[in-house]
């Protein structure tokens, strides 16, 4: 092992120890000298039996005994709150003690406890070689991956890139994007194509969805298909004509979700560019008023952290229904972002306004619970957008990335038994594509790790060699009369 690999300065803050006595301790662990350590830790009072262990661990990594290592480690790391640099520790000694056949049971209690470590900060860039081959290897995470696609996946499909609102951070205000409805005729092939069961169908994408004049007509279509019972749209929930909602509710839509980032005129002005906060209280209290399902979304930034608390009481007054929030994703207007101590203090006021609501429902969609590759939608999902390309997932709206592929033309089954979905599933599990980058959902590593802030959604350069010519020449003529 090499002691240069590991990191103790943490570990130094929290052993409030002497700076002489902290130092024999670490000689004796660069010593690999369990007797030594011992006898370091002997002069050190309220260390507590699972640092020591963990020490001892460190001790044990130096020589090689990984199991012991093992051990010690799980032990601390278990602890909350852990040692940032305790977990990068452990995933060297998971590295090493990978290929030990013997040690899958404690390998895998670490990985749990490792993995546990992102749901306490994402932004750790602990060990992805480490977790990158448990998945790959022990997980069978490929074909896992390839079978979820096919098991009621869930469908995200874009009705219309036609917006009224410039929406601070969304894809849209930031980046050139053509305003087009999908047609209900496309809208068809593609629910024709899908899988036989899906999970739901999600009306979702970089625009207002009741624009598109055949939204009712498509709810009915995916309703009459039999595919799913679960048909649901994101809306800015300004629409003058309410009875637009209601043609959708009667045509088969689940429920509805309503973006509500403030109820301040200003804030809501700042968030999202064209906003009419009186139209969006209408909009709320007729859909209470009906008894029509709404789930209201509020998008937590730097622009509406303060006015959350205010916000919040005022749509625990409006009416029953449930409240989502959701953690700000750079998409290239990094003000947005909140820091560490901005999130706690959004969590904080959501937990406060949990206990204090009378009638809404309060739950995070996306605060700290970054998922493991099996999990993240942009392999589990089947995301269209409005021309009926296939895309990686709801954030990242290229269909360059999946070479054009049409799910108007082509069966869903057909692209998932395809060897380049096969390559492109197999690479996405030993590497985190690039467009990943600042996204909760992923917990790996990428070149754009993070908050990055002007995040391009390129292909990465794996991906270029196993670029599916076959479909692109395909779908040369539909993709030139679509753009």
């Amino acid at each position: 092992m090499d002691l240069n690999q590991m990191k103790y300065g943490g570990l130094l803050l929290r052993m409030q120890a002497a700076d002489s006595d902290a130092e024999r301790v670490l000689q004796a662990i660069r010593a690999g000298s369990l007797d030594d350590v011992g006898q370091a830790l002997s002069t050190l009072e309220g260390l507590g039996s699972a640092r020591m262990a963990y020490l001892r661990g460190l001790s044990s990594l130096a020589t090689g005994d990984i199991m012991s290592a093992l051990n010690g480690m799980i032990t601390y790391c278990a602890g909350d709150p852990p040692d940032p640099q305790a977990f990068h520790n452990l995933g060297l000694a998971l590295e090493a003690g990978y290929d030990q056949s013997q040690a899958k049971n404690l390998l895998d209690m670490a990985f749990t406890c490792h993995n546990a470590a992102w749901k306490k900060d994402p932004a750790w860039p602990l060990a992805n070689d480490a977790l990158r081959d448990f998945h790959r290897d022990r997980l069978n995470a490929t074909d896992r991956l390839l079978k979820k696609m096919a098991e009621q996946p869930r469908v995200v499909l874009e009705p219309t890139t036609y917006c009224h609102l410039k929406c601070q951070g969304c894809t849209r205000t930031i980046e050139d994007t053509p305003s087009m409805h999908m047609s209900l005729d496309v809208f068809r092939r593609v629910i024709d194509h899908l899988p036989a069961r899906v999970s739901d169908i999600v009306m979702h994408g970089l625009g207002e969805p009741t624009l598109n004049k055949q939204l009712p007509e498509m709810i009915r279509y995916a309703r009459d298909s039999g595919k799913t019972d679960v048909i649901s749209f994101s809306t800015t929930g300004m629409t003058k004509d309410f009875s637009v909602y209601e043609r959708c509710f009667d045509s088969g839509l689940s429920y509805l979700r309503m973006s509500v980032d403030s109820l301040d005129p200003d804030i809501a002005e700042i968030c999202r560019k064209g906003s009419n906060v009186e139209q969006m209280e209408t909009t709320i209290r007729k859909m209470v008023a009906r008894g029509l399902s709404l789930e209201i979304v509020m998008v937590v930034s730097s622009f509406n952290l303060d006015d959350m608390e205010k916000t919040l009481a005022r749509l625990d007054e409006l009416g029953k229904f449930k409240v989502r929030g959701m953690l700000y994703l750079d998409k290239g207007v990094s003000a947005g972002n909140l820091d560490e101590a901005g999130i706690q203090r959004a969590n904080q006021v959501f937990q406060d306004m949990k206990a204090k609501a009378r009638q809404i429902d309060l739950t995070w969609l996306n605060h700290h619970s970054p998922s493991t590759y099996e999990l993240c939608s942009s392999v589990s999902d089947i995301t269209v957008d409005v021309g009926g390309y296939l895309t990686p997932c709801c954030h990242v709206y290229d269909r360059s990335i999946h070479g054009y592929l049409s799910l108007a033309d082509h069966d869903f089954e057909e692209i998932r038994e395809s060897d380049y979905m096969k390559k492109f599933v197999a690479q996405y599990v030993d590497q985190a594509p690039d467009f990943c980058g600042g996204c909760l959902a992923n917990c790996r590593s990428t070149q754009r790790n993070g908050y990055p802030g002007q995040r391009s959604f390129k292909v990465p350069v794996w991906f270029n060699a196993s670029s599916p010519v076959h479909f692109v020449e395909r779908h040369n003529a539909s993709r030139d009369a679509t753009d």
